[in-house]
């Protein structure tokens, strides 16, 4: 029973960390996406 406790803690405090490296992956992509719309909207006008 203790051991799962600690498990379950150690999956808790990971899960932020891997939010985190999500949230980085996908603000980059995002970013890249918005820059590249942006710059053929520019090159449209």
């Amino acid at each position: 029973m203790r051991e799962e406790d600690d498990a379950a803690r150690a999956e808790h405090a990971r899960l932020p960390v891997f939010g985190a490296r999500v949230m980085v992956s996908y603000g980059s992509t995002v970013k890249a996406a918005v820059d590249g719309i942006w710059s053929a909207i520019s090159a449209a006008l």
